[in-house]
């Protein structure tokens, strides 16, 4: 009897493990980079900077044009794309929400005088890569939220499964 409840409450622990790995706290920011006649713009450069902390990113455009920078902090961003030929491109105002995915497209005109373009978002993005229907949970609520790896009891019972001590003498 001890033991089939033992193994209920590390089948349950091993369960919530999986869930609380599975939680993703961070977004992308991916598009694409034509010029005024939609042409793909291979190889340009694009730096990603978050607004509140001016921690930048890099990533280049592959030879379809295309971008995609990962793993960042739910907030506002700025996306600046640089090609030879090109003036600067600055977009303002990208939103990334946790485990979301902001499009920001760009498009490059041909430069005639040394120019830098800046354009400021205003509205949030509409997520249209997929279909998926999300909610966005900011990094501070994932941390706040108790974890099975913040409760005492269980992990003395699985230091116990494993041989080790749990601090009571027997």
């Amino acid at each position: 009897m001890k033991s089939s409840i033992t193994s209920a409450v590390l089948a349950l622990f091993m369960v919530l493990l999986q869930q609380a790995n599975a939680q993703i706290n961070s977004g992308t920011i991916t598009g694409v980079v034509t010029d005024q006649q939609k042409a793909v713009i291979p190889n340009a450069m694009v730096k990603v900077v978050e607004e509140a902390t001016h921690y930048t990113y890099s990533a280049a455009t592959n030879g379809s044009g295309e971008y995609t920078v990962p793993y960042l902090k739910a907030g506002a961003y700025s996306v600046t794309v640089t090609a030879p030929g090109f003036p600067s491109f600055r977009l303002n105002g990208v939103n990334v929400v946790t485990e979301g995915t902001a499009r920001a497209d760009i498009e490059l005109r041909l430069a005639t005088t040394s120019a830098e373009i800046t354009v400021t978002a205003n509205a949030d993005q509409m997520q249209s890569d997929t279909t998926t229907v999300e909610s966005a949970v900011s990094a501070h609520v994932i941390e706040s939220v108790p974890n099975i790896t913040q409760n005492p009891p269980v992990l003395c019972l699985a230091a116990r499964r494993r041989g080790g001590t749990d601090g009571v003498d027997r």
